[in-house]
């Protein structure tokens, strides 16, 4: 089914930001904690200060990628909100929106919507069937 993988995808995506963001905090913190002591005496080049410049160094490049990343998760949750706007029901709409782009779980979505867990699984199905629909025509539209 292409709408559950689509849609499964944007939450993987935003599961790998979390981790690369969590690994530049890391780094962040390896490269702070690194740091020399400043002195205005010369000193020459020593494998300590190499280390810590490949620690920062490390670090931007991590939050680099971690900074790219969170541009295209938001790209691609606008891409979905774009897609979920043309639901023929509000509440699919809105249960994509709690369940995709706010990443709640199923149970805060219903407990959101104020219905019961069940009737928003039963939302979830349909809406699914309805995007693979809209993805459908959408890769109609793009052939043409």
């Amino acid at each position: 089914m292409r709408a559950r993988r689509y849609v499964d995808s944007i939450l993987e995506y935003s599961e790998k930001l979390d981790r690369q963001k969590t690994r530049a905090e890391r780094l962040e913190a390896r490269a702070a904690r690194s740091t020399s002591s400043l002195s205005d005496m010369p000193r020459p080049a020593s494998r300590d200060n190499q280390a810590q410049e490949k620690r920062i160094i490390e670090y931007a490049e991590a939050k680099k990628k971690a900074d790219l990343m969170e541009e295209e998760l938001d790209r691609k949750k606008d891409e979905a909100m774009e897609l979920f706007s043309r639901f023929s029901s509000d509440r699919y709409e809105d249960a994509f929106y709690y369940r995709y782009i706010e990443e709640m779980l199923w149970s805060q979505v219903a407990e959101a919507m104020h219905i019961s867990e069940t009737y928003v699984y039963k939302l979830r199905d349909k809406a699914i069937i309805e995007l693979d629909r809209i993805l459908s025509e959408e890769s109609d539209n793009q052939a043409s």
